[in-house]
């Protein structure tokens, strides 16, 4: 089961910052020799966030691949992967999830991060997410920024 549920509540009001922010995380994890994997709700989103991590810093390359449906990856290998629907047969260090919907079987991972930015339907998931996390009995913290 995830060791821990970290919130990251930030003071933006875009979705951009909220992608700016989950590729720095990302960068960071990924730096610290994690394995990571970013859920996002659909097609539209997953390639803006995979644009982004190319240009959110010019001095810095984080390896990402974005995943096709039913596609397996290759955790240590293959840096940062991206997906609109949960990968059921690998496991991460870190899941960033930017979806309004839970991942299921979190067992698969070390570490669950939300991100939050201050949309109504981002705030409204957000809300639903705590519930649940703290309904499995997870650890949860909230970091505001």
């Amino acid at each position: 089961m995830v060791a821990r549920v970290d919130f990251y509540v930030l003071t933006a009001t875009t979705p951009h910052a909220r992608g700016d922010f989950a590729c720095r995380l990302a960068e960071k994890a990924y730096k610290l020799g994690n394995s990571v994997l970013i859920v996002l709700a659909n097609p539209t989103d997953a390639a803006d966030l995979d644009a982004q991590l190319w240009t959110c810093r010019p001095d810095s390359f984080v390896p990402h691949r974005l995943l096709q449906p039913n596609e397996t990856p290759a955790p240590q290998t293959d840096g940062v992967c991206l997906c609109t629907a949960p990968i059921s047969s690998a496991s991460f260090d870190l899941l960033i999830n930017l979806a309004p919907d839970p991942v299921p079987d979190l067992e698969r991972f070390g570490r669950l991060a939300e991100v939050v930015v201050q949309l109504e339907p981002v705030l409204h998931a957000t809300r639903r997410l705590f519930g649940y996390y703290k309904g499995l009995q997870l650890p949860v913290q909230t970091h505001k920024l």
